[in-house]
This record gives C-alpha cells, sequence and structure tokens, in this order.
C-alpha cells in the first residue's frame, strides 16, 4: 500500500513543510502540462484529511535569485482552487511564518524557493550575489532556519531533484528530529516502481534510452550492463542523437557495448534514420519495426529519452509508434524523463497511452541515479536526508 511511511507521522494540528517538485511547462501564464501537479494530491489529501496544515514549497525554473513573474509559484494558485482547494500565496518568508502559525486547513504556498540565494550553489555563485565561496554554508543554514521555522515537519515528495543538493533538499531535513522527517506519498511510489525494474525484473527486461546527452545515459548504461545476469537487461533499443556516440564508434560507447557482449545483452542501434537538412531528426521505419518486434517480446520495460525531436510533425514518427507499440505490450512498463513522460502525454489519444503504461515518473535525472545506483540513499541526497 502506498503512503505506509506517512502513516508513522502524527498530524493533528502539525504544520508540513511539503517540499514538492512543481517545475511544470508555463507559457504565457498557462500551465501546459497538469502532470506533476496530479502527481502530488494524493499526499495532499492525505495529510489535510488526516488533520495536518500544509506549507507548500517548489521551485520552478532557474531564476537564480531574480524575480521573474513568469516563474512565480503564483501562477499555480488557481490550478489548485480550480480543483477545490483552499489556498493562499505567501512569498514573504516572515509573514508566512505568522500564517502557518494559524490553525487552518488552507494550503500555505511558498514564493519560488529559487528566488531566494540560499536555496541553491547556482544562485548563491550567480553574479547577482557573488557570495563568497567561504560564506556559502552559513548563507544556506540561514535560508535553511528560516524555512524551519515554519513547519513541525518535513516532508519530501519532490522525488525530481531528490538527487540535488538544493538547501530545501539537504539541509532543512535535517533541522527536523529524525521522527518528523520523512518522504511522502510520491516518492514511496517512485521507489516501490523503480525498484520493480531495478531489482530482479520479469524477462525479457527491455531498455529503450534516446534524448541528446549521452552523458545523462552513460551511468545507467553502465550499471544496466554491469549487473547480475538476472537483473540485467536482455536488450537495450538505443535511438535519439545518443545513438550517433554508438554509431561513430566513440570510445565511451564501445566500452559499453564490450560489457554488455560479455552479458549476452544485445544493444540496438538504428539501422535507417530520417535526415532533415543534414540533421539526424528521428529513427526510421526499419528501426522503428525492429524496435517494437523487441517491445512485444518484452515483460519488463524501461523508456528514458524520445527516438527523434517528438515535437515536430515530420520527426515524431518514431517516438509515436514505440510509445504505441509499449502501451500495446503485456509488459510491466515505466517511463521516466521530462521528454519522454510530455510524449506520452501528447500522444495519450492515440492509444490511450498514460493509462496502459505502468507507472510514470516523475523524475529525470533523479531516475536515472537511482536506476544506475548500487545504493540510491548516496546517488540521491534528498532521500537520505529523510530516511536515514
Amino acid at each position: 500500500m502506498i503512503c505506509e511511511i506517512l502513516k508513522k507521522v502524527s498530524f493533528k494540528e502539525k504544520r508540513f513543510f511539503l517540499r514538492v517538485d512543481l517545475n511544470i511547462p508555463i507559457l504565457n501564464g498557462q500551465i501546459l502540462q497538469e502532470f506533476k501537479l496530479r502527481a502530488i494530491i494524493q499526499t495532499i489529501d492525505y495529510i489535510l484529511s488526516s488533520g495536518g496544515k500544509i506549507i507548500l514549497a517548489t521551485h520552478i525554473g532557474r531564476p537564480k535569485g531574480l524575480f521573474d513573474s513568469k516563474l512565480s509559484t503564483e501562477i499555480i494558485l488557481e490550478w489548485f482552487k480550480k480543483n477545490n482547494y483552499e489556498i493562499e500565496f505567501e512569498s514573504d518568508l516572515e509573514k508566512a511564518k505568522e500564517k502557518s502559525l494559524e490553525n487552518s486547513q488552507t494550503i500555505l504556498l511558498l514564493e519560488n524557493l529559487r528566488f531566494f540565494p540560499g536555496e541553491s550553489e547556482e544562485t548563491l555563485s550567480s553574479e547577482t550575489f557573488n557570495v563568497r565561496e567561504s560564506d556559502n554554508e552559513s548563507v544556506k543554514k540561514d535560508f535553511a532556519g528560516k524555512l524551519f521555522d515554519l513547519a513541525d515537519i518535513y516532508i519530501n515528495d519532490a522525488f525530481g531533484v531528490s538527487h540535488r543538493n538544493d538547501t530545501s533538499i539537504t539541509i532543512l531535513p535535517k533541522l527536523f528530529d529524525k521522527t518528523n522527517r520523512t518522504i511522502g506519498c510520491l516518492i514511496e511510489k517512485e521507489i516501490t516502481n523503480l525498484n520493480k525494474i531495478k531489482k530482479n525484473p520479469e524477462k525479457p527486461f527491455v531498455v529503450i534510452l534516446g534524448g541528446n546527452k549521452i552523458s545523462d545515459k552513460i551511468p545507467v548504461l553502465n550499471e544496466l550492463v554491469s549487473k547480475p545476469r538476472n537483473e540485467c537487461p536482455d536488450s537495450i533499443l538505443i535511438g535519439g542523437a545518443i545513438a550517433n556516440a554508438f554509431l561513430d564508434e566513440s570510445e565511451i560507447a564501445q566500452e559499453i557495448l564490450n560489457k554488455a557482449n560479455k552479458k549476452n545483452i544485445i544493444i540496438f542501434l538504428p539501422i535507417d534514420k530520417i535526415i532533415i537538412d543534414d540533421k539526424y531528426v528521428d529513427i526510421g521505419p526499419k528501426t522503428i519495426k525492429e524496435f517494437s518486434n523487441q517491445i512485444s517480446e518484452a515483460k519488463t520495460i524501461f523508456m528514458n529519452g524520445t527516438m527523434g525531436i517528438y515535437h515536430n510533425k515530420d520527426s515524431q514518427t518514431g517516438t509515436k509508434e514505440i510509445l504505441e507499440a509499449i502501451a500495446k505490450s503485456k509488459s510491466y512498463s515505466v517511463i521516466g524523463g521530462g521528454d519522454a513522460v510530455a510524449a506520452a502525454h501528447m500522444f495519450n489519444s492515440l492509444e490511450d497511452l498514460v493509462f496502459k503504461i505502468n507507472f510514470l515518473s516523475t523524475g529525470g535525472g533523479a531516475t536515472l541515479a537511482f536506476l544506475s545506483s548500487k545504493d540510491p540513499l548516496k546517488e540521491l541526497p534528498g532521500l537520505a536526508s529523510c530516511l536515514e
């Protein structure tokens, strides 16, 4: 049962600092995708129904400590109100402290945490603040102290940034007693579902990787081909721009291929491509057929990244058809990463993709860090700070 961990917490008349990841796509003040908002509702409902008060905190984008109205969390107020939640916004932490002490079921939404210089190293090192490196820790601790004053209990439900060292993710929770810091329903759900493909996945196990940056995929590829035979994939399908590193026989790609060969893991690369203006933008029809055949035989599937530039009409076929193949398969399927999840929602009406895929992870880098680590608590400090 999900939310089992949260059941251990005392709720009555307690203030909960709920750190979430609502770094959602916004255009002209409009929310383009509600996926991450809906993902935290179970935790919010659980706290409210148990008598707790929520101080809701997130970041949006990378404002580096500067106010940017386009990235203000005030933008998401209307979504909560539309979904029948009582919520108010407060940008001033001193005023927020006063409001947090009020005995109310109204959610208190804080301003974008990255508007505050103490939230991240990126902010502190920016030209705007130019904080001396020796002062970084004191600035972060001061900021953490101000957030700590708002609540009695800390809950991390921001899986997507749990591999980061932001103040609200790692320093803040440790200010709370061990019995007053934990994870929310979303992170528990992430761990439960990702462990199904991390530990003894049902075979055949197929991994599909795409996207642009091979550097993001190297750790997970190395871990996958280094696992015991009962846990490693039977085949890895590689599309997107990262396939070029293998097709061009780069040194790092060759190392992975050699490790895979020793484990009898078959790595499938594109056998044809869609080229527009001398640029590789998608996998071709022969590759789609070959990849789809592998998917149809799988019992467990993990996908991260897309096969091409999925948001352009002329280069979306590969991603669309691979997602359709996953939806039609009888496998246990997990998709992680912003682009892959966004593509699943974009093409959802075609095959009810979102409902036929078993789990959509809210993490990108965090999902890869979890799957590529021997000990996730070491790779995801946001988890360690709550669970250790």
